[in-house]
């Protein structure tokens, strides 16, 4: 029996290569969810607090700990101050 290659296959080569890039791409976006910008993660610690003013308690208390990780994500990706800033600001000359 004869194997089928290249395009006999009826799939072209470029368009699986173009749906598996898509697809490894969408999964190591989340894979690293680092990659969020901070602007995405107060708006979904923001999110995850206003749903839990509604929530029974068990999921109030699993929303308000995803939007404490979110928080936790944010001082880890803001900038931090220089030394020479945190020196000004101390009133330190």
């Amino acid at each position: 029996m004869r194997q089928p290659s290249g395009t006999q296959s009826g799939r072209s080569e470029i368009g699986w290569n173009s749906l598996r890039h898509k697809t490894l791409s969408s999964l190591e976006y989340w894979r690293r969810p680092e990659k969020m910008d901070l602007t995405t993660l107060k708006e979904q610690a923001e999110r995850c607090r206003r749903l839990a003013k509604h929530a029974d308690p068990f999921t109030q208390k699993r929303l308000l700990d995803l939007a404490a990780e979110y928080e936790a994500r944010i001082v880890q990706l803001e900038p931090k101050p220089s030394a020479a800033t945190r020196r000004l600001r101390d009133g330190e000359t």
